[in-house]
């Protein structure tokens, strides 16, 4: 008789074994599942942090036009705190709430547009819109007044009151 974990009643009721030995240097599908996923989580949030950078310092170039300023260099870098540099700068609060707004804005557009589209990738959209919002509410909440940039700007003309 057959043991009961075999699958040999397909095989003439010679009992088989039910695991395949791969050939050496073979992967099995699961572990190259599991390669593509870490591929797709690291490319996604590399692409996820260029992103937000470049839309939310969008925002602030939208504000500094729209406020009558002028735009005079915009630095984006991965690995250092990007800024929009304005000069003049009729407006600073207006331009300053404009990262953050137009940060969060953009990607939440962007993954309403791929849900009313129903895309079949809309969900890495929606983990943009995500790391949108924490990442501009953590800059301005979690690192206000280590660092130069939008949140001094905002609390030196009132606009940015935290609770502590």
């Amino acid at each position: 008789a057959c043991p009961p974990f075999s699958d040999s009643h397909l095989h003439g009721g010679q009992a088989r074994p039910l695991h395949v030995t791969k050939a050496r240097g073979q992967r099995d599908s699961t572990s190259m599942n599991r390669t593509f996923q870490l591929l797709l989580i690291a490319t996604t949030l590399a692409f996820s942090w260029l992103a937000m950078i470049a839309v939310h310092e969008l925002g602030h170039v939208l504000h500094a036009y729209a406020s009558g300023g002028h735009v005079e260099r915009v630095v984006l870098h991965p690995l250092a705190i990007s800024r929009t540099d304005v000069s003049p700068n009729p407006h600073p609060q207006f331009v300053g709430w404009g990262g953050a707004i137009w940060g969060c804005l953009v990607p939440l557009g962007i993954w309403g547009l791929c849900r009313w589209l129903a895309r079949p990738h809309a969900y890495l959209a929606r983990f943009f819109a995500g790391f949108c919002l924490i990442a501009n509410g953590v800059y301005l909440y979690v690192l206000r007044g280590r660092m130069p940039g939008d949140d001094h700007e905002l609390r030196e003309t009132g606009q940015l009151v935290i609770m502590r």
